[in-house]
């Protein structure tokens, strides 16, 4: 690229190029970077996770107030998908046993990188000697029970999931099942404890008693008060965590209802298509003559042919 376009006394350009091992993913291949994210994709997520609580101008106050209500849409998220994976199976693209053993131990999202894998292996992959597909070499070795598989492409090393070639070599010999040891604990359904998310109290009698006891302990030191107490305290912490007092005279109230809200009249113009629909519903009013709709007595036919007859007999 930089003899195509003559960039080769370009300082920066040559800069970087001196240090194209430290930022090309191809030169990475032997880092584990399954759990890695772009520089800046995890302050964008938070950013974008609590933008629909807050405001750039929300306060400290603010911000504890929806600070649980984020946390809370991202628990329900977290279940909602938990959910999924435990009680849906995903479609399955191959007849090969090894794949419905990935879809009952991967998430939907990692089984769905899993497939492509697997599917790749069957349609793309061939064996020439000791050489599969785009010169990557495999090498199988068992020991026992044990089994190692080693790719020259080091997707699994890199990503922490089997490539197109150890499924290959996996079909190959006959196995219906993920070995153990190419099971990364971080894409499995179980990942997240039971009762993590959710506080459960045991089935048992001391521990419940135990746990009763704290909860009364906590709320002795609460102090009592009524309402009015609690209001007055409550204003007087939130003014300690603002820093400003309340005002004793309000000169600024909130405005009145109104009965229509945006447009003044509670009206808009309609379009002659709605004026038409709105005119086929209503019910046609009948002549008072033959009892027909769409015309009235002054234009009813019978009344003209009666207004015919009357007038040729005058002339006759």
């Amino acid at each position: 690229m930089l003899d195509k376009f003559h960039l080769k006394e370009n300082d920066w350009l040559r800069s970087v190029f001196k240090i194209r091992d430290l930022w090309i993913p191809a030169f990475m291949r032997d880092l584990e970077l399954s759990g890695l994210m772009r520089t800046t994709s995890r302050s964008e997520s938070l950013n974008y996770a609590f933008s629909h609580f807050l405001h750039h101008k929300s306060n400290l106050v603010k911000f504890m107030m929806s600070f649980d209500s984020a946390m809370e849409k991202q628990r329900h998220q977290q279940s909602l998908l938990d959910y999924q994976s435990t009680t849906t199976t995903p479609k399955l693209r191959t007849p090969l046993a090894i794949e419905k053993h990935a879809s009952e131990i991967y998430t939907h999202n990692i089984f769905l990188d899993i497939q492509k894998e697997l599917y790749k292996s069957v349609f793309y992959c061939v064996q020439e000697s000791l050489v599969i597909e785009d010169e990557s070499e495999v090498v199988f070795r068992r020991r026992g029970d044990s089994i190692n598989i080693s790719c020259s492409c080091m997707h699994f090393v890199q990503e922490g999931l089997l490539c197109r070639h150890m499924f290959f070599i996996l079909n190959m010999k006959e196995y219906d099942e993920i070995p153990s040891n190419f099971i990364l604990r971080r894409w499995g359904k179980d990942i997240i404890a039971d009762g993590l998310l959710t506080k459960k109290i045991a089935n048992n009698e001391g521990e419940l008693a135990k746990y009763i006891k704290q909860l009364q302990e906590v709320d002795s030191g609460i102090p009592l008060c009524t309402s009015s107490r609690a209001s007055s305290s409550r204003s007087v912490h939130i003014e300690k965590i603002i820093g400003v007092a309340a005002p004793d005279v309000v000169n600024i109230h909130n405005p009145e209802g109104i009965r229509n809200k945006g447009w003044a009249s509670g009206k808009r113009i309609k379009s002659t298509r709605e004026k038409v629909i709105e005119k086929s519903k209503k019910d046609s009013r009948l002549c008072s003559l033959c009892h027909k709709p769409n015309h009235n007595a002054r234009s009813c036919i019978l009344r003209l042919k009666k207004s015919d007859l009357e007038s040729e007999v005058t002339e006759g």
